[in-house]
């Protein structure tokens, strides 16, 4: 579960089953698309705006200076949640885990290293359950 002395430290099998259902039973229900997915972060931008792309460095002098995005705020995107206003989904899972609880086993830097291990299963569950239902969607449509 998170961290252990600076090493990551993978979730369990039966932990990583628990998250799955609650992904899928009290998240995906109201959340299609996960907040920021598809922004653009730490990638290199030039004069007008535009990412730049794999260039050469004659290229890169050519265009000018390349200003690096901003890394977005806190509650602006899915790996950089606010997890202190307790709303989204976020916060959802982890009162679902049974996390939010103010007694002292959990503080909110251990709910911040559990959600930096656990928030990429919890976009890839997101993401399949979309990609699925999506999927179930155009069948039906074909078959009629």
């Amino acid at each position: 579960m998170g961290y252990d002395n600076g090493t990551h430290v993978d979730i369990s099998e039966g932990e990583e089953k628990q998250i799955r259902n609650v992904v899928r039973k009290h998240v995906f229900c109201g959340l299609k698309f996960v907040p920021g997915e598809g922004a653009p972060t730490g990638r290199a931008l030039d004069a007008s705006g535009n990412r730049t792309g794999d260039e050469t460095p004659q290229k890169r002098r050519k265009r000018g200076p390349a200003k690096i995005d901003q890394v977005p705020e806190f509650g602006a995107s899915h790996e950089r949640p606010d997890l202190t206003k307790q709303t989204g989904y976020a916060w959802k899972i982890i009162m679902e885990m049974g996390m939010d609880k103010d007694d002292g086993k959990y503080s909110d830097l251990s709910r911040a290293i559990w959600w930096k291990c656990v928030h990429g299963f919890v976009k890839h569950e997101i993401q399949q359950l979309r990609g699925n239902r999506s999927s179930e969607m155009k069948k039906s449509i074909i078959e009629g």
